[in-house]
């Protein structure tokens, strides 16, 4: 018993290192955009203000995964041309100018709305200093045409008719790897978006779990334009869509890609480009699995969600998991230890941090002499939720998975997947 309480010390103090470290390393994506305009005359030759970027993440962004939108009309059918002025990055290092680093391309929208028919999208060519936490970019444009023109600013939709204060806008967007991540895109009133659900999706190369990665799409009217990996388009041999609207990614291409996440950008004519989230594993040479199951659920729902192990080919002696939640999206309610914890009273505890939108799962062995592992496959464990808001996806993710050991205390390799 001494030796189950001692354990039990570690594996809390364990547990609560692992919430403190996950928090840190775990963090999304988060760019703040503000834009400034310096160019506020309704008729004016020159368009154009300030933009600054502001990583309020916990992680290091390459400059090269950011572009900027800014969306008007050209009024006339002119060379339109990106100035930009200056570009400086304060990070790290310090101060650094980064001008001539500046990219830009204008394209013209397949379907032009009231106020805008083309975009400026700014971006950062490949090899910089990267955006370091906390870190700024600023940078100074102005755009013309090739006959120096006056532009109708009235008509344009990243127009902001606040001059020389930086605001954040909605009508200039941002996009980090090729996924939206602030602001919204211009779009015609009347324009029913094309639905893809589901938008989890994951591919197993153990050949002997693999199958088919698919998911439906409702047109809605529209036509697919484009699906993007990262910035880089899929071939048509990368993928088939049956005339039900069954989207198919085949094999060859999944099998091509490397272990981790992927976020591919389906894009139509028209309405809202839909991210599919693609996980890619391989359990081939792994212990065991752990899944969760995608579901839907509307606003002032409850359910109750399992954590399942798959596969498990080794006594599992103990475990230390930390999840995370949107807490805008679901209320954790409760946890209950699942069918194959044995000794649940003692040997499996958990904590739910509602203001943090994380929870924890210990298991460890309570006889710590190999009588109560767990050895089958099954519910770990129940999570009780109420949904907030409508949702179709899994409610969880994983933050970090540590000191999974079996009872020799060798580590146990895992995965862990959405189905």
């Amino acid at each position: 018993m001494k030796r189950r309480n001692s354990l039990w010390a570690i594996g809390l103090a364990v547990a609560t290192t692992s919430l403190l470290t996950s928090q840190l390393v775990a963090a999304t994506t988060q760019v703040k955009l503000e834009y400034c305009n310096t160019m506020a005359s309704i008729s004016t030759n020159t368009m154009g203000g300030k933009i600054k970027l502001t990583n309020t993440s916990n992680e290091t962004i390459n400059l090269e995964d950011l572009k900027v939108r800014y969306y008007y009309t050209v009024d006339e059918p002119l060379t339109q041309t990106l100035w930009c002025d200056h570009a400086g990055l304060m990070g790290s290092k310090g101060y650094e100018t980064i001008t001539s680093s500046v990219t830009s391309k204008f394209e013209a929208l397949s379907s032009p709305t009231e106020n805008a028919d083309t975009y400026v999208e700014i971006g950062f060519k490949s090899g910089l200093s990267q955006l370091t936490p906390n870190g700024t970019i600023e940078l100074q444009m102005r755009i013309t045409n090739s006959s120096w023109k006056n532009y109708n600013q009235a008509n344009d939709y990243s127009y902001e008719a606040t001059p020389n204060t930086y605001i954040i806008s909605e009508h200039v967007t941002l996009y980090y790897k090729g996924v939206l991540i602030s602001g919204s895109e211009p779009r015609n009133e009347g324009v029913v978006d094309a639905i893809v659900t589901p938008l989890e999706l994951s591919y197993d190369k153990n050949k002997a779990v693999s199958g088919a990665c698919e998911t439906q799409i409702t047109f809605n009217g529209n036509t697919l334009a484009s699906i993007k990996n990262n910035g880089g388009s899929l071939g048509t041999s990368d993928y088939s869509i049956d005339d039900k609207g069954i989207l198919t990614f085949n094999a060859s291409y999944l099998e091509s890609l490397a272990e981790g996440d992927y976020q591919l950008v389906v894009s139509f004519n028209a309405g809202k480009s839909s991210v599919i989230h693609l996980q890619i594993m391989d359990t081939t040479d792994y212990d065991f699995a752990m899944t969760l199951e995608t579901l839907q659920l509307k606003a002032g729902e409850e359910a109750i969600i399992p954590i399942k192990l798959n596969n498990v080919s080794t006594g599992i002696n103990n475990a230390n998991l930390v999840f995370t939640y949107d807490k805008e999206l679901i209320e954790v309610q409760e946890i209950l230890a699942g069918e194959i914890v044995p000794n649940s009273e003692l040997s499996f505890k958990s904590a739910i941090h509602q203001t943090k939108g994380t929870f924890n799962l210990l298991f460890a062995s309570a006889e710590q002499d190999g009588s109560d592992l767990i050895t089958q496959s099954g519910d770990m464990v129940q999570v009780k939720i109420k949904a907030k808001k409508d949702f179709t996806s899994a409610p969880f993710k994983v933050l970090s998975m540590k000191d999974i050991a079996d009872a020799q205390l060798k580590k146990i390799t895992v995965l862990f997947k959405v189905k």
